[in-house]
């Protein structure tokens, strides 16, 4: 992971996009396994306004490797302040053909966008079995503390001091927020390069 000397600029930006991000729809097909898939488009919609709206971009590049059919995609979130953080996702392709690099490199840029932004997927059982909103028992102020250490997180430890925060008031978040602190946890582990712990506040959600 690689990332300007601070970040607390976009750390604040991202707080914010996140709140407005969308969740991205499956509406894509998978004929081997019988199932739909939010694709490259549904990620790239769920995201764009709220990462416009709040001066952020994102950049994807990629670079063949060594080994043939093996791709590395990068991707960039950046702030207008020149502030940014990346990440690079190698995969290696079915085939070393056209077509299929083509298609490693798209769901390279699809889990890569959806990690670094925190975009999720929309379950659409699930969304339709919950009617009703449940209240939030912890203060808007404090979840949006936790979110921006969270973002904010330079080291495992910051990560752990984090994850303790969750814990400590667990009993007291609705299942959206035990998931969306979940998805915070494991995309910051990612950001730093940290293997996620077998307990704690993202394991336990």
């Amino acid at each position: 992971m690689n990332r300007s000397d601070s970040i607390g600029e976009l750390a604040a930006a991202l707080v914010l996009t996140q709140k407005a991000v969308k969740k991205a729809l499956k509406d894509a097909d998978n004929p081997y396994f019988k199932s739909k898939y939010a694709d490259l488009e549904s990620v790239t919609d769920a995201c764009r306004e709220a990462l416009t709206a709040n001066d952020l971009a994102v950049s994807q590049v990629f670079a063949p490797e060594d080994v043939p059919g093996t791709v590395s995609v990068e991707t960039v979130l950046m702030h207008k302040s020149g502030q940014f953080i990346s990440g690079t996702l190698t995969m290696t392709a079915v085939k070393t053909d056209p077509q299929a690099v083509g298609s490693a490199i798209t769901y390279a840029r699809r889990y890569s966008l959806a990690a670094i932004v925190g975009v999720v997927t929309e379950d659409d059982d699930a969304e339709g079995a919950m009617k009703r909103a449940v209240p939030s028992l912890v203060s808007k102020d404090k979840l949006e503390d936790i979110e921006s250490k969270f973002l904010a997180s330079e080291s495992a430890g910051d990560l752990e001091n984090t994850s303790k925060m969750v814990t400590a008031i667990k009993d007291k978040l609705s299942q959206q927020e035990l998931n969306h602190f979940a998805s915070l946890y494991a995309a910051t582990a990612k950001r730093l390069g940290v293997e996620p712990k077998k307990k704690g506040a993202a394991k336990n959600a």
